[in-house]
């Protein structure tokens, strides 16, 4: 009487193990599918943003004005850091415009007093670091260059960029 029950045990352990194994496979497919669109989703918010920002650039007389809707834009996309913009004028040492978001007024005029030595590779040790905030805050400039030449600078302030985040803001 015993081997029947016996086998009946035996493979509903076996289909037992094949449900956890499966269900652990769809739980992975889902966190997968979850990670992705969230990706999908910062990626359209991305494009939104520079879409809305170019259509502006045909509609709008001031540049601190377009600057300011931008800065707008790159706040809501990376809550975490603090930006700046600075456009220099055709002659050299001729400041056009600066807009800044989220920086305090004593960094936005240390910015535009350094802005003529300031580059790339010397930012971090012209600008100074806030000794009051834990996480280490760093300083990042992308020229913003037109046919070859540079026009201006964009300023962050925040944790490191990675490479990914910084070709997003360099398209912008």
């Amino acid at each position: 009487v015993l081997p029947p029950y016996i086998e009946n045990a035996h493979l509903l352990e076996i289909l037992e193990k094949k449900v956890d194994k499966r269900t652990a496979d769809l739980n992975r497919a889902l966190k997968e599918t979850s990670e992705k669109s969230r990706i999908i989703e910062r990626q359209n918010r991305i494009l939104f943003s520079l879409f809305e920002i170019s259509t502006r650039f045909y509609d709008t007389t001031s540049i601190d004005r377009l600057f300011k809707v931008a800065l707008r834009h790159l706040k809501s996309l990376f809550p975490d850091f603090r930006f700046g913009i600075i456009l220099e004028g055709r002659r050299s040492g001729i400041l056009e415009s600066g807009v800044f978001d989220g920086m305090p007024i004593e960094e936005q005029k240390r910015i535009l007093s350094m802005r003529i030595k300031m580059n790339e590779s010397n930012i971090n040790d012209l600008m100074p670091q806030d000794r009051n905030i834990r996480a280490k805050t760093s300083w990042t400039l992308i020229p913003m260059r037109v046919k070859g030449r540079t026009i201006g600078k964009m300023v962050i302030k925040g944790p490191d960029i990675d490479e990914g985040t910084h070709r997003i803001l360099s398209i912008f």
